[in-house]
């Protein structure tokens, strides 16, 4: 993504702080999390088997949802390069940044559950609890290694996550959250549990990079 970065950046005048942007990507996710706290709030709008008591989340809403996730991912990649390229570098912005973060780590995971519907988990909302703990765990660890090494390392594909969850977004958007109740092809594995064992795997897979 640093390819499109550069580019972006070039546009944001001068005299916008690198913090601006680190809090109006914020905010974008926080607007995403509002809206599905609306319409969703117990994660049972894309849950067929509960139609006769939630709706589905009115489609205009995913497209909403793909904008500000895309805003929030560019606005969170040209912060760091708006802050060196005004030379307003320092631990304040970088304390900002990735405590900004740190909340994001919940609210992005929260948004998938909007997709697939809580009842498709079928082990209850424990699963939700080991979704997070993952991605925590990989969140703070990475974190940790950088405050003993002092180099950040990214290795769970964060650009392509967040890519991911925007496609996912217009996908849902085009086609409703009916889409994704199939099952792959041969395996008959649901999308859903699918998604839930690949973020287990790279989790997995960057404890045993950073330990």
């Amino acid at each position: 993504m640093h390819p499109f970065w550069d580019r972006i950046v070039e546009y944001v005048p001068s005299y916008i702080a690198p913090n601006i942007l680190t809090i109006a990507g914020f905010a974008c996710t926080l607007m995403n999390a509002f809206l599905l706290s609306y319409y969703d709030y117990y994660f049972y709008a894309s849950s067929d088997d509960m139609r006769h008591i939630y709706k589905p989340i009115p489609p205009i809403v995913w497209l909403v949802c793909a904008i500000n996730l895309f805003l929030a991912h560019t606005l969170d990649g040209i912060d760091g390069k708006q802050a060196r390229r005004t030379k307003a570098t320092g631990p304040l912005g970088e304390l900002m940044d990735h405590g900004v973060d740190s909340w994001t780590a919940v609210l992005i995971p929260m948004y998938v559950y909007s997709f697939f519907g809580a009842s498709d988990y079928s082990f209850g909302p424990h699963r939700m609890f080991f979704v997070f703990w993952s991605v925590f765990l990989t969140f703070y660890i990475t974190h940790w290694e950088k405050y003993n090494t002092g180099v950040l390392y990214l290795p769970w594909s964060y650009d392509v996550s967040q890519l991911f969850l925007f496609a996912c977004s217009l996908v849902t958007f085009f086609s409703s959250y009916k889409i994704w109740k199939a099952t792959f092809p041969l395996l008959g594995w649901p999308y859903s549990e699918t998604f839930e064992l690949i973020l287990y795997g790279k989790s997995r897979l960057v404890l045993r990079l950073v330990i």
